[in-house]
């Protein structure tokens, strides 16, 4: 068989490794193929091949070897012989599109024969944009059109092949950990201004209107409240930056003096977690899906970013200007799926550090018990109150009522869901409250209309329920209070047990540099800029004796 030139350099470093009796990993071929290499890292498997590359020569090296003979090998159509002769030897078999193009049919015997916990899913499909028809089949990290296939060659369930399967797109987040920490201890700068800060903030405030046209199509937001996400995104981004510079210069420091030792002094850096999980919600998908990444990103973290559903066109979009904007691909990974078929497993991988999920309430619950022993932000549900007192000035109070409980059609946690009032002030108030809901525009998401559709049947009849649970008090997210009398407000606030409070205006998630903070099942950690730096890094001290 003749060997090309880089097949045959392959073939003298594997000679030279095996002379040396090495059980380090052996990357043979391309540098695109580093995912096998850090799934041969996690199964503490000495080599890496690619089946193209597996000519006769190479398996006959690893015969003779005397190494332990496992690996990642990934099949291609006219290869069956060299890939059955692999696996022969332990190897795991690499699965991607493969298994869905005509002309691959002699691979299925391949398939039909190797266990479950020796396939691994990827894809290899190159990235497409947003509008692309394909582009929820096709992009990087969505291994679930290539389950179905196998599920449906093997005649099991998707979920059984989602769970029994390596998934390459979660094992190559750790791939570049090193390249990470070199680019933040020589590219600080460029990687928190030109690229982030710099770069991207501009590259969405450039396609400010596309990202908001996209909102309003997939997830039928008004114009004007999508057009004014995006920009509190971008916004996002620089105070982000910002406040990870001001940690960065104003380390946690002691004195001699502080320490009553004179000789002794120290310092505490805030360095990153390692990989993370980002999970972002339908209802916000620009705005709190950087609410998760620019933290991460701006720390050093790796960070594995699954966008909801719906939604996931506008989130896609977001990425591709970071991508653009110069983020490493393989620090900002996709995760593309149905969280109902690949939620659990996604969230109890062993590769994650931290995760910061927003949703529903009992999702987030079962997050935390599959993944019980890992940092975990978790903004939940609400059934935020709006409480009416006598003093309250009613024309002022119908206004904050009507945009707390109607912005989005009231798809947001901190929707005022309820109004508490004294009977003298009721019958006013309500008669109020009517004539403004007329006055309310209903229609498709464009800029003449207040309100349009819920994203679906069935959040309408989640926020039925919503109402039905108002008295069950298991939530405490946000709470409103209407009066003149500050005094009066501050006792009542003091007593109301939820995150935050908020006076003659309605509940709302920012301004973003505010704390953001949901108690009993409304959430765990605290978000906001500074405490969302925090929550994805630690202390690391350095005590130094003179």
């Amino acid at each position: 068989m003749a060997v090309s030139e880089q097949w045959a350099s392959d073939l003298i470093e594997l000679k030279k490794l095996i002379n040396q009796n090495s059980q380090k990993i052996v990357a043979v071929g391309e540098i695109a193929f580093l995912a096998q290499i850090q799934l041969a890292s996690e199964l503490n498997l000495p080599v890496v091949l690619h089946c193209l590359l597996a000519y006769d020569e190479m398996i006959t090296l690893l015969k003779e070897s005397g190494l332990n003979l496992s690996g990642i090998v990934h099949a291609f159509a006219g290869n069956q012989r060299q890939a059955q002769a692999l696996l022969n030897l332990g190897f795991y078999l690499s699965v991607s599109g493969v298994i869905t193009h005509p002309g691959h049919e002699s691979l299925e015997s391949v398939f039909a024969q190797v266990p479950l916990d020796h396939l691994v899913l990827e894809t290899d499909a190159p990235y497409l944009k947003p509008n692309d028809e394909h582009s929820y089949t096709n992009l990087p990290g969505n291994v679930l059109p290539i389950a179905k296939q196998l599920a449906n060659k093997l005649s099991i369930p998707t979920k059984e092949v989602i769970k029994h399967t390596r998934n390459n797109a979660l094992l190559a987040l750790k791939i570049n950990q090193y390249l990470i920490k070199e680019v933040k201890a020589n590219k600080k700068d460029s990687l928190l201004k030109t690229n982030l800060d710099g770069k991207s903030a501009a590259l969405m405030l450039k396609h400010k209107d596309e990202l908001a046209s996209l909102l309003s199509i997939e997830i039928a937001k008004p114009y004007l409240e999508a057009e004014a996400e995006v920009v509190r995104t971008i916004e996002y981004i620089e105070d982000t930056v910002r406040d990870f510079e001001y940690l960065v210069n104003n380390p946690l420091t002691y004195s001699g003096q502080q320490l009553r030792a004179p000789k002794k002094h120290a310092i505490y850096q805030r360095v990153p977690l390692g990989v993370g999980l980002a999970i972002s919600p339908f209802n916000y998908p620009i705005n709190l899906a950087m609410s998760k990444l620019a933290p991460a990103l701006v720390t050093g973290n790796t960070i594995a970013f699954k966008p909801a559903t719906q939604g996931t066109r506008a989130a896609l979009r977001m990425v591709e200007l970071l991508y653009e904007g110069g983020v490493p691909t393989d620090v900002l990974v996709l995760i593309i799926g149905k969280g109902s078929i690949i939620g659990d497993y996604v969230v109890a991988h062993p590769a994650f550090a931290f995760i910061n999920f927003t949703g529903g309430t009992e999702v987030g619950l079962n997050i935390s018990k599959l993944a019980p022993n890992i940092p975990r932000i978790l903004e939940l549900g609400g059934n935020d109150p709006g409480l009416v007192l006598p003093d309250a000035d009613l024309a002022t109070t119908v206004k904050h009522i009507i945009k707390g409980a109607f912005s989005y059609s009231g798809q947001r946690c901190t929707a005022i869901k309820r109004v508490l009032v004294l009977k003298p002030q009721a019958a006013a108030l309500i008669q109020m409250l009517s004539e403004e809901v007329k006055k309310l525009r209903f229609g498709p998401p464009d800029r003449e209309h207040d309100l349009s559709a819920m994203i679906s049947v069935k959040a309408a009849d989640k926020a039925e329920q919503m109402l039905k649970e108002a008295i069950a008090g298991r939530y405490g997210l946000q709470a409103s209070i209407f009066t003149t009398n500050l005094k009066q407000a501050q006792v009542i606030a003091d007593q109301l047990e939820v995150g935050t409070v908020n006076v003659n205006a309605p509940s709302s998630r920012g301004p973003d540099i505010l704390p953001y903070i949901g108690i009993k099942d409304s959430g765990q950690g605290v978000q906001g800029i500074r405490e969302a730096l925090m929550s994805v890094t630690r202390y690391k001290g350095t005590i130094i004796n003179s």
